[in-house]
């Protein structure tokens, strides 16, 4: 499997190994056990010499992984973090592990090439059935000829927890979570060609570095808003419309500016389904706004009440900023492929025929009215001057006069073709219009 794949694809995988790992529960079997016996392959040496007894001592869980997320490795810390002894887990999926309200988001932001090493945070299930937060970071190896994914498991659930919030330790963990969230909703932003994998990543990044488990962005949508990406909340709010009035991104929308609630059930300027869908007992909201409109808000929302601090309002902001970005270049690109697609069914069904030439007068192009007038094919023509290809006088050089009138044998005889160049359509080319005479 490539390294560069897809979203889409990585979703259909997570699914399926999320619905194996479904039915080995509802069989009262641990997740995995289910899978052939030969299935827990192990890679030769993986599990001996010096990197396995330096894995061991670090604190973090250290595994290795085919492209398709298969577990070949992992370090004995896997127990401590969640509960499973490492001989249970290898030839297993680690996507079966993975909440399923982070499988999309995980997936958007897992699809580019892994050799940055750039951590996020996602929900995983412990062995006991509980949900646990870790921090997940992978690069592609070897770096040469990549075929396998090393991958680091951290315990992110600690700086989570309120009472240790207010500490140095916290505040720079917290500063780094969310650097390192906006360089990897950049490098998304980049590199993903569907905008709606930009918005599941950040929806979900955006919470995360914020120590939030809920997080969403919204489209402007029929006199209103929309849920389009979601991590997070109910796997049924997506597509759910939501009202411009009494709701906490309905007032960012309609203000143009960030809307806090930093005790919803306090808040008497809300009766809003949403978060009450999130159980979010604390909630931020900023507009996205693109070039010349608005496109959206960005939402994010916790369990208890939560005061928010300037840093994280400005770097929600950082993220919309990108999302404007995104959605506002695949636009562009949309609307740029919609003229070349509009312009080559003009070139392509015209009744003259048209040519682009280089300034040597070479043919770059050429419209099957053209084949048809000088009697050549476009492939026989491109490269070469029609007067390589056809007997015909006809130089269509910058040197050449702007027009004139040429006479081409055919193999059906001699026509006259009256031609005019269009200099300079784009650097270095030139339009011929060909007609009979």
């Amino acid at each position: 499997m490539p390294f560069a794949t897809t979203p889409e694809l990585l979703r259909e995988l997570a699914t399926l190994y999320r619905r194996i790992a479904e039915l080995e529960a509802g069989a009262g079997m641990r997740a995995g056990s289910g899978a052939p016996a030969d299935a827990a392959r192990e890679v030769d040496h993986l599990g001996d010499g010096l990197h396995a007894a330096v894995a061991e001592f670090s604190d973090d869980v250290i595994g290795v992984l085919t492209p398709a997320a298969d577990i070949l490795y992992l370090s004995d810390g896997i127990e401590r973090l969640l509960g499973y002894r490492a001989g249970e887990l290898i030839g297993r999926n680690a996507w079966a592990l993975v909440a399923p309200e982070d499988v999309a988001s995980m997936a958007s932001a897992r699809s580019t090439p892994l050799d940055d090493g750039l951590p996020i945070e996602v929900r995983a299930r412990h062995a006991d059935g509980s949900v646990r937060w870790l921090e997940f970071a992978a690069r592609a190896w070897p770096r040469s000829a990549p075929r396998l994914i090393v991958a680091r498991w951290r315990d992110a659930q600690r700086h989570r927890d309120p009472a240790g919030a207010g500490s140095d330790e916290a505040r720079r963990a917290a500063e780094l979570r969310r650097s390192a969230a906006v360089a990897r909703v950049s490098q998304l932003a980049l590199g993903l060609p569907e905008v709606q994998d930009v918005l599941d990543a950040a929806a979900a990044l955006a919470a995360s570095a914020l120590a939030l488990p809920a997080g969403a962005f919204l489209e402007v949508a029929d006199g209103g808003l929309r849920v389009r990406a979601a991590s997070g909340f109910p796997v049924d709010v997506r597509g759910r419309g939501v009202p411009s009035v009494m709701t906490l991104a309905g007032l960012a929308h309609a203000s143009g500016a960030p809307a806090r609630a930093p005790d919803v059930a306090r808040d008497g300027r809300l009766a809003d389904a949403l978060l009450a869908a999130a159980g979010a007992g604390c909630a931020l909201a900023v507009p996205v706004r693109g070039s010349g409109r608005a496109h959206g808000v960005l939402l994010v929302a916790g369990p208890a009440p939560r005061a928010f601090e300037r840093e994280e309002l400005s770097f929600l902001e950082t993220v919309a900023n990108v999302v404007a970005t995104a959605v506002d270049a695949r636009a562009a690109a949309e609307a740029l492929s919609g003229r070349e697609r509009l312009a080559r069914a003009v070139f392509a069904s015209a009744r003259d025929g048209m040519i682009i030439v280089d300034g040597e007068g070479r043919c770059v192009d050429a419209n099957p009215a053209a084949e048809r007038l000088l009697g050549a094919s476009l492939e026989a023509l491109r490269g070469r001057r029609p007067a390589d290809v056809a007997q015909t006088a006809l130089d269509l050089s910058g040197a050449a006069a702007g027009q004139g009138v040429a006479t081409v044998a055919t193999p059906s005889g001699a026509r006259a073709v009256e031609w005019a160049l269009v200099p300079g359509i784009l650097p270095g080319l030139s339009l011929a219009v060909l007609r009979p005479s």
